[in-house]
């Protein structure tokens, strides 16, 4: 089964604001998703400039970066949150993609992924990451959606799918 974060309100819990949005139409179906607009640890949101190497020849950022670009962001959580998961051991994989692109980024742009649990299951959750223009090369502000995805990843303890240990869980459900 899968457990759906609950939707349509605010609350405080121990000093972070959590927003929960109605459900969004992304294209595939109706999924329930959710942001935490304050920092519960300094992954959750992640910013950073569009530079040459991330574009093509006529500076707009290709196509795959924006998988990179949330990979960094699902890492940098992981990393904040001290949880040991990049171990030959036990790991997440990526095994399913939905992805949307709305606009493109070009050089010089400021970005923002920001990084939330849609659903878990017992093996695997699904993360949503949005990608947001939040900066131009002018330093005009602009918020603006440009990428939406829902990443399936699956844990892995000794190259088989796994129950999450309990401080995985624990972390996945913070935010």
């Amino acid at each position: 089964t899968t457990t759906y974060l609950k939707t349509n309100f605010i609350f405080q819990k121990k000093s972070c604001t959590y927003v929960f949005l109605k459900k969004l139409y992304f294209g595939f179906k109706f999924f329930p998703f959710c942001y935490n607009i304050q920092k519960i640890f300094e992954g959750i949101s992640m910013k950073f400039r569009i530079y040459y190497e991330d574009t093509d020849a006529q500076g707009i950022v290709y196509h795959s970066n924006y998988f990179k670009f949330c990979e960094r962001a699902r890492s940098e959580a992981f990393i904040k949150s001290g949880i040991d998961i990049f171990s030959s051991r036990a790991y997440f994989v990526v095994n399913k993609i939905e992805a949307k692109f709305i606009k493109s980024a070009v050089f010089g742009d400021m970005i923002e992924i920001k990084t939330g649990v849609d659903s878990i299951k017992k093996a695997s959750a699904v993360i949503r990451q949005d990608i947001y223009k939040v900066q131009n090369l002018k330093g005009e502000n602009i918020n603006e959606l440009i990428f939406s995805a829902f990443i399936n990843v699956v844990y892995m303890k000794d190259k088989k799918p796994s129950k999450f240990d309990e401080n995985v869980l624990n972390f996945l459900k913070s935010f």
